[in-house]
């Protein structure tokens, strides 16, 4: 037994940390906040992951202008790309292991 994303969702939010992992681009803090809902989301799937949202969580720290421009920093590219390569491999998370019973054995 097992909790993992839908395939394609996973492969669409793996291209969207891509996407918006830029070295030296500018995006908005809504985009920002967009993304780490985005990435927030799937760690209920994916708890390791956490650590990916440190350098994001840092970045967007004290703003509140929706609109103004955040350059994106070597740690959150780094953090990001990590966090999308490891979700692309990622299985979910096993909760049970299936062991067969071999009754002979119990007699």
């Amino acid at each position: 037994m097992k909790i993992s994303l839908k395939e394609d969702s996973k492969l669409n939010l793996v291209h969207k940390l891509r996407g918006f992992a830029k070295y030296k681009s500018r995006k908005s803090l809504r985009e920002f906040e967009h993304i780490a809902g985005s990435l927030n989301w799937a760690l209920n799937v994916c708890l390791l992951l956490r650590p990916g949202l440190l350098a994001l969580y840092a970045k967007t720290k004290g703003k509140s202008n929706l609109k103004g421009m955040i350059w994106l920093n070597h740690s959150v590219v780094k953090e990001l790309l990590w966090v999308a390569f490891h979700l692309e491999q990622s299985d979910g998370i096993y909760l049970l292991k299936s062991i067969s019973w071999n009754f002979t054995l119990l007699s």
